[in-house]
């Protein structure tokens, strides 16, 4: 049986969230690190920067636990498929 080239419908949902996430991530830490750095009369905007990089790397942690769940799933409808089928799955 060939395999469909076509995106499952939880990929397309997830990079659909990755972008949402990124924008709400990087609106509250990068307006906060902003906010914190107009509050101090900041010369240099580390706050910003600094929560610039927290969103990021709340985005990218999100997108990386949804990948790691959907792909469980994907392989465990995999070896249940396969059980049924009688044959060994992969």
């Amino acid at each position: 049986m060939p395999k469909s080239t076509k995106p499952q419908p939880g990929y397309l949902q997830v990079a659909v969230d990755f972008g949402y996430m990124l924008v709400a991530a990087e609106l509250l830490f990068g307006g906060g690190g902003y906010w914190l750095d107009q509050r101090r009369g900041a010369e240099v905007p580390w706050f910003t920067v600094a929560g610039v990089l927290l969103g990021l790397a709340v985005a990218f942690y999100s997108l990386f636990r949804r990948l790691g769940a959907l792909e469980r799933a994907r392989r465990a409808e995999e070896a249940r498929s396969g059980d049924r089928r009688g044959g060994e799955p992969r």
